[in-house]
């Protein structure tokens, strides 16, 4: 026991660590699991009917799975793997604006996302001057990790695409 402090306080500290609180955060984390567990077995059929090109509203729903940011184990695997898929399925002028909507609210976020990587490499083939222009005007400190996302989008999709090369200044 540290100098100073009487038994008396360590018991009531003790008793608050035990108490219900921390039987409530465990059923949270059992409800966070069994959603986790309906979202993952629900994506799947959504990921076989894209990968079948048998529905243009599975795509949607696998974009709205990407726009959602859920911090669980293999998420980022799984989101990596929907971007890959994305870059060669032909996309309507929604799903596109959508997915430009995405990578923009990635690059304004201070959070490292391990999905991030193949984003970029989906934005080359998405991206258009606007989107270049809005990424830019993104107000970030130097060296943040702000400035880090910007930097990267667009020396990913400059460095992959000749026609925005040119225009830029």
């Amino acid at each position: 026991m540290p100098i100073g402090t009487s038994k008396a306080f360590h018991d009531s500290r003790a008793k608050r660590k035990s108490s219900k609180s921390g039987a409530r955060s465990e059923a949270e984390l059992e409800e966070f699991r069994r959603h986790l567990r309906i979202s993952n077995d629900s994506i799947e059929p959504v990921y076989q009917r894209v990968l079948s090109g048998s529905s243009l509203a599975a795509v949607y729903e696998l974009i709205e799975y990407l726009s959602a940011d859920v911090p669980a184990f293999g998420s980022g695997y799984a989101k990596e793997r929907f971007y890959r898929r994305l870059k060669r399925l032909p996309l309507i002028e929604g799903q596109v604006s959508r997915l430009c909507e995405i990578a923009f609210e990635r690059c304004a976020s201070g959070e490292y996302r391990r999905d991030d990587s193949e984003l970029r490499r989906l934005m080359i083939r998405l991206a258009d001057w606007d989107f270049l222009n809005r990424v830019a005007a993104i107000p970030a400190q130097a060296g943040s990790r702000i400035d880090g996302h910007k930097r990267r989008m667009l020396q990913v999709v400059l460095g992959g695409r000749k026609d925005l090369r040119a225009k830029a200044p």
